[in-house]
């Protein structure tokens, strides 16, 4: 991906031109409009640092042909014409330059802290003395950095076999770096020469500060190794690393170290577009509020584990507010796990991911703190599996060991005819898996669950294969699943749905079951002694079957004239779960539904309604949620026809409420749609997806007040919008209206909160974000009424756009 003499600001343009779907090899997978979205608002990010940081201007200026370095490898060594001059710009002629000697400027004591050295239009630099482990120390990771730096249009090249071992180097710089276009050519020898760790090496040790690494290309790695501790990473961040690094179109291929070892620090790196190719332990690395978009990674080297360090095409450890969108990985070939995904506390979403595994190895694991129930929540969606494992090793394509993972919009396909291979396997902790295709086309089972998993939801998914004969496979007799819930799935071609091992290994433990709504056979196996049997199983939700209460049963009338409400409360006060089947009308509700660890399920968002008249209400809130809760496939209205700014009205408020989940909701004219309150306490790890929300005042509030904290809570989809008509009503009542808006009383209050792809249109400001650490991933504003467009932030102090991410 050679940039060539481009100016940085057309990198959304030539990324988009060459990260496509075609280049990429996704054969018909849709990769999301978010990419394109993120190349063009990283370009038009990186023009405004590039004007406002490194140029030329009051710098002094060295042209290297002026001072006795012709470019052909006379005159000595370079690097003295950098130190000679300090704070400069160094401009090299097309031709090479020897490097004799190493920059080692770690302290502000030195006298340096600028460095600019471009090539015209190209420069090679090339190591001739094997003292030299890399070509610059700049800065050092106990607050003595640099300030700026800016590398271009270089290459610097190496023979790590014959003793010329050495990397770019390492960096704790500040303010900025603007490095881009630099190869790294010749394979590196660490393990016999021990040269530098790291072939790139870069930390931002201010929380404002922002590095832009465009186009490091270093594809001859380092030497094979089986060992971990002497072998070369290829890009590298560490703990000392609290800014932004933002990596775009990097190439990496034989690092046996590690590929992008980016995962330390609690600052923030950005991978758009960038490629990784069999690096020992990991081609990709990455931890804490992390995001990776329209990536690549392959490993198709045929060598064993006797002559290389294998390595997992992907892991995120300790993958907290992590965001992964249009990632692609290859498996040909190797003996690791092909990707691994972990988050400690917060949430993490990965999105559009494909994974293609030939090998025996497992396509992917994803792992946490065992059953804790505390454990945010990792979201999968739209992620797509192509399995050719034969079980030998791993019996499933995707095997869960967490709490709270979320699966949407997957596709598994194990497409091995021979193999024992499961769709997948929840082993410990806990499942939900909406609107997703498993398939085993081998004489395996389609879901496993393990000995230690306590709960499993499965909603609107297909087992569609007709070498699928056994569906759920429930073992151990001890420790095992006890929740098991099962709705609206296609199991017409699964023979048979709970096969038995053997009849000490039946489901014992399992006590509470959900069986709606499904089509296919259910057959005559009993469900253990734990007390669920096949025929009460068996039943639409209801009062009198199963554990879902259904509201009908308790007198909702759903006319849209009747008062519903008392029927509403009835069932929350009999039952965790309560189904809203599709009414006459709507359902008319005159009080707050309180929602305390309860799911609140309609039948669609389009076709099931609450509307509110809170007008004599005990608080001016339609559903409120006090605990962790799930409310999907409703729409909830307001029953006022104008809003109430005094006494402004929320839709749903998840007030002090850990893990909210919403799926597909909808909501309309209220003051708030929906509204995240934080009083003394904090709002985390919440999935909210939204249908749509319109005609509010505030689309979506974020709200913390007296102490309280919103953080870690992740937004998906969805339109944010107003009519013109409630519009011009805001107008005349001189009100602002937002798609989202940050209400804080301090910018610490509101962290790592991610919003990916909403559709804003109509109101004056699309979102205003005074937080820290928060993105927004493919928001699109259109139709904006205000004179600020699009995503706004504080014009100075911790909520600056360089503290958060747009993409």
């Amino acid at each position: 991906m050679d940039l060539g003499g481009n100016d940085i600001t057309d990198v959304g343009t030539l990324a988009a031109e060459t990260i496509d779907a075609e280049n990429l090899g996704f054969d018909g997978f849709e990769v999301d409009q978010v990419v394109t979205d993120v190349l063009d608002s990283e370009a038009t990010a990186a023009g405004a640092l590039q004007s406002d940081s490194l140029s030329v201007e009051g710098w002094n200026v060295i042209d290297a042909s002026n001072y006795g370095y012709p470019g052909d490898r006379s005159g000595g060594d370079i690097m003295e014409l950098f130190r000679e001059f300090p704070n400069s710009v160094f401009v090299l002629p097309e031709g090479e330059y020897s490097v004799q000697s190493e920059l080692n400027w770690t302290s502000p004591n030195d006298g340096y802290d600028q460095l600019q050295v471009i090539g015209k239009p190209h420069a090679r630099l090339v190591v001739d003395d094997q003292n030299v482990d890399h070509f610059a120390w700049l800065g050092n990771s106990r607050g003595g950095a640099f300030d700026r730096l800016s590398l271009q249009n270089l290459t610097l090249v190496v023979d790590g076999r014959n003793g010329y071992d050495a990397g770019w180097g390492r960096f704790w710089v500040d303010d900025t770096v603007q490095n881009r276009n630099l190869k790294l050519e010749g394979q590196r020898a660490h393990r016999l020469e021990e040269g530098g760790k790291f072939g790139y090496f870069c930390c931002m040790t201010d929380p404002a500060g922002m590095g832009i690494h465009q186009n490091i290309d270093m594809p001859d790695g380092d030497i094979p190794s089986v060992q971990s501790d002497n072998t070369a990473i290829g890009i590298g961040a560490e703990p000392s690393h609290v800014g932004t690094n933002l990596w775009l179109g990097c190439y990496l291929e034989n690092w046996w170290g590690n590929g992008y070892y980016v995962k330390d620090g609690t600052g923030r790196n950005v991978l758009v577009g960038c490629e990784a190719r069999n690096c020992g332990n990991a081609n990709i690395r990455i931890g804490y509020s992390d995001v990776v978009i329209a990536c690549r990674s392959v490993w198709d080297d045929p060598r064993g584990v006797d002559e290389i360090r294998q390595g997992v095409c992907f892991d995120a450890d300790e993958a907290n507010g992590t965001a992964v969108v249009g990632l692609r990985i290859i498996k040909e070939t190797g003996e690791n796990a092909t990707a691994r995904m972990r988050a400690e506390a917060r949430s993490a979403t990965y999105r559009d991911v494909y994974i293609e595994n030939q090998t025996d190895q497992r396509s992917l694991q994803v792992t946490g703190t065992g059953s804790n129930p505390e454990q945010g929540i990792l979201a999968l969606d739209g992620v797509r599996i192509i399995d050719g494992g034969d079980g030998s090793i791993n019996t499933a394509a995707l095997r869960i060991d967490r709490e709270n993972v979320h699966l949407s919009n997957v596709s598994i396909d194990c497409i091995n005819e021979d193999s024992y291979r499961a769709a997948l396997q929840i082993q410990s902790g806990s499942a939900r898996i909406t609107n997703s295709r498993l398939a085993a086309h081998g004489p395996s089972y389609a879901v496993i669950l393990g000995t230690q998993s306590g709960r499993a939801e499965i909603d609107r998914a297909t087992f569609n294969d007709t070498e699928v004969t056994q569906g759920f496979y429930l073992y151990g007799n001890d420790d095992q699943i006890d929740s098991l819930e099962i709705r609206d799935c296609d199991l017409r071609e699964v023979g048979d749905v709970f096969p038995a091992y053997s009849p000490d290994d039946d489901a014992v433990n399992l006590t509470r079951g959900v069986w709606r709504d499904n089509l296919g056979y259910l057959g005559e196996t009993e469900w253990g002694s734990g007390g669920a049997s096949a025929q009460s199983m068996n039943v639409a939700p209801s009062s009198t079957g199963g554990s879902w209460a259904n509201v009908a049963d308790y007198g909702a009338v759903g006319d849209g004239e009747a008062d519903d409400t008392d029927a509403f409360r009835r069932a929350l006060a009999d039952s965790r779960r309560v189904f809203v089947p599709e009414p006459e009308a709507g359902y008319y509700l005159t009080d707050t539904l309180e929602l305390d660890g309860h799911v609140l399920a309609g039948e669609s968002a389009e076709s099931v309604t609450l509307g509110f008249d809170l007008g004599e209400a005990s608080k001016p809130v339609g559903i409120e949620v006090v605990d962790t809760s799930t409310v999907r496939d409703l729409g909830v209205m307001s029953g006022r026809s104008r809003w109430n700014l005094g006494a402004p009205w929320s839709g749903l408020r998840a007030n002090g409420a850990h893990e909210v989940t919403t799926e597909r909701l909808a909501v309309r004219g209220f003051e708030y749609g929906l509204h995240l309150l934080a009083r003394e306490e904090a709002i985390e790890n919440g999935q909210y997806g939204i249908a749509n929300v319109v005609d509010c005042v505030e689309g979506v509030r974020l709200e913390a007040t007296e102490g309280g904290r919103v953080d870690g809570n992740a937004f998906s989809g969805g339109r944010i919008g107003i009519s013109s008509a409630r519009a011009s009503e805001a107008d005349a009542l001189d009100r602002e209206t937002y798609g989202v808006n940050f209400h804080n009383e301090t910018w610490s209050a509101m962290t790592d909160n991610t919003f990916v792809t909403p559709a804003i249109d109509g109101v004056e400001v699309g979102a205003r974000c005074t937080g820290r650490y928060n993105t927004f991933v493919g928001a699109r504003c259109s139709d904006m009424r205000g004179e600020e467009l699009g995503i706004v932030f504080d014009d100075d102090g911790p909520s600056q756009p360089r503290y958060n991410n747009v993409f």
